[in-house]
């Protein structure tokens, strides 16, 4: 774990942030975005409300110069964790902050 004393030391960064697309996950991605940190959102695709949401945060950090992509998390069986794990570390290979929300 590593603490981040200013928000210059975001830059180049990579960030998940997790859970349900909202204004929170929105204004965490663009504090973490307008610093130069890389945000990927991590979401259920099983609710197409909640996708749209999500391309709809990642696409203002796009407008900012930064990558990201949104991963598909199921979040409603405690087994798919290791199954979550995988996937995360498949499409993100160096992951500095997790942020679930």
């Amino acid at each position: 774990m590593q603490d981040f004393e200013t928000l210059s030391e975001l830059n180049n960064k990579n960030c998940l942030i997790v859970g349900k697309p909202n204004d929170l996950m929105r204004t965490i991605m663009l504090l973490l975005a307008s610093n130069g940190c890389a945000v990927n959102l991590g979401i259920d695709y099983s609710n197409e409300k909640e996708v749209f949401l999500a391309n709809s945060i990642l696409n203002e950090s796009w407008a900012m110069g930064q990558k990201g992509k949104i991963i598909e998390i199921q979040t409603k069986e405690q087994k798919s964790i290791n199954k979550n794990s995988k996937l995360i570390l498949n499409q993100i290979k160096k992951l500095d902050i997790l942020i679930i929300v």
